[in-house]
């Protein structure tokens, strides 16, 4: 079954990481949900911290998110349905409505047995609360080296599809740098070891 993911607004801060999440949803090989929270969440961290001049130009962005995948969203009235749901197993209110998102997929839509919640603040969460509601938290890094392990090509796929879709024609290594930066430390080693083998072609 194709993983179905929530992905947290930090997760979403790299751009790199985000194009490849993307990448991996529209290649069918993940399935990708996000809420109008978690999307207004990014737009202000890009913002804050320099990476967008300003709202307008950090909305353009999530807008064209939300075109790349426009089966992505879940009505914050959906997530704010769970909060009560969710609440014991989240930390920092904060995060609430991540959580939130993650449980309201599950509710929401019938084909889907669990999600997996992708974070870099793992400790904002109980994760054993989470996973006997069937929202398994993880970090990037460590979602995508499962599932590399799990299906190599479809990693490689995403990884090339992600580099030739870039007027600039990045090289391999120039992408693996950029998703580095983003903290994919586990992920590049394996993709450039499997290259470097001949095993995949990024």
């Amino acid at each position: 079954m194709v993983p179905v993911v929530v992905p947290d607004a930090n997760v979403l801060f790299g751009a790199a990481s985000r194009a490849l999440l993307i990448a991996l949803c529209q290649l069918r090989h993940i399935r990708l949900h996000w809420s109008e929270l978690i999307l207004d969440e990014l737009a202000r961290a890009l913002v804050e911290t320099g990476r967008q001049r300003s709202r307008e130009t950090a909305e353009r962005n999530t807008a064209r998110m939300r075109d790349a995948i426009r089966d992505a969203d879940v009505s914050v009235r959906q997530v704010q349905a769970r909060f009560k749901d969710v609440a014991p197993a989240v930390k920092s209110p904060k995060d609430l409505h991540v959580a939130a998102c993650a449980a309201a997929v599950l509710w929401f839509r019938g084909d889907v047995s669990s999600v997996v919640l992708i974070t870099r603040n793992l400790k904002d969460f109980r994760a054993g609360a989470l996973a006997r509601k069937r929202i398994l938290v993880t970090t990037l890094d460590e979602f995508l080296v499962r599932l590399f392990k799990a299906q190599p090509l479809s990693v490689a796929d995403a990884f090339h599809h992600l580099r030739v879709s870039f007027k600039s024609r990045p090289s391999v290594d120039r992408l693996l740098d950029s998703l580095l930066g983003d903290g994919l430390t586990l992920t590049c080693a394996l993709l450039a070891s499997a290259a470097d083998a001949g095993d995949i072609q990024l």
